[in-house]
């Protein structure tokens, strides 16, 4: 795959998470789910770690917010240990805010 091909990929990712948090923000959350899947998708492709993660941690705080706590800490523990990886450190401390939000929920439960 050559570097233009690649480059294309990445933008379309990027697109693809902005308009899933587009879609979060305006409480559209399966449309958000379809469209993180498929900039997953890409980013797996090129084995883009730092989108990877994001992806997981954006999909997790959209678990949290459907409160299914059980797959938002799954989830969540996926994007930090590949945000780790990417040493993705803005991002990181992201998705462990929210890991802390589903634990303080459950506690609360």
């Amino acid at each position: 795959m050559s570097q233009t091909e690649i480059d294309a990929i990445k933008d379309k990712i990027d697109f693809d998470i902005s308009f899933a948090q587009n879609n979060i923000d305006n409480n559209e959350f399966y449309k958000a789910q379809d469209d993180l899947e498929q900039a997953l998708e890409l980013a797996k492709q090129i084995n883009d770690n730092k989108s990877i993660g994001l992806i997981y941690s954006k999909m997790g705080k959209l678990y949290y917010i459907q409160e299914n706590p059980e797959e938002a800490t799954k989830i969540l523990v996926k994007a930090i240990e590949k945000q780790r990886f990417a040493k993705d450190n803005i991002n990181i401390a992201e998705t462990y805010k929210t890991l802390g939000l589903v634990y303080l929920k459950q506690k609360k439960e």
